[in-house]
């Protein structure tokens, strides 16, 4: 019976740690083969998330280099259909999309689609990988010094 009660409090404790919100995010980077691209900050100096980011970033892979597009939202963002149509042959893209703090890939070129039908992510330490184009998408807490890209831990 102590060994049942035990279990169900280290089950609830882990719940209650799981349910906790997370640090709150002040950048997006973007990474291509390791090498950031892209830095967009979210959040403004009092953590209040303000919008300025809010749009459509296309990221286009020509000749070996990779090029980043900004489009606000409304009739001018890029469609699927559209960035195909303009794109010289051979040259992969990544549509992603930021909306009120999260981020998302709306369209992309590669064949699994795996990086497209990922769930959204505003969390801190969340990321998109495409494999194919060698992008990494992740949050992070940004310019305070919270996150200094040092590692969490060491295996050996």
């Amino acid at each position: 019976m102590v060994l049942i009660i035990g279990f169900l409090l280290s089950a609830l404790l882990m719940e209650v740690f799981f349910i906790l919100p997370s640090d709150p995010v002040s950048e997006i980077r973007f990474l291509c083969d390791g090498t950031e691209i892209r830095r967009i900050t979210l959040q403004s100096a009092d953590r209040a998330y303000d919008g300025a980011a809010d749009g459509y970033y296309l990221i286009t892979y020509p000749d070996n280099t990779v090029k980043v597009e900004f489009f606000a939202s409304g009739p001018d963002a890029p469609t699927a259909e559209h960035i195909t149509e303009d794109m010289d042959e051979g040259t992969g893209y990544n549509l992603v999309v930021v909306e009120d703090g999260k981020v998302s890939v709306a369209a992309s070129d590669c064949p699994d689609q795996i990086c497209v039908k990922h769930r959204p992510i505003s969390l801190a330490r969340e990321s998109i990988v495409c494999l194919p184009h060698k992008l990494v998408i992740e949050m992070a807490e940004g310019a305070d010094g919270t996150d200094d890209g040092a590692l969490d831990g060491v295996a050996r």
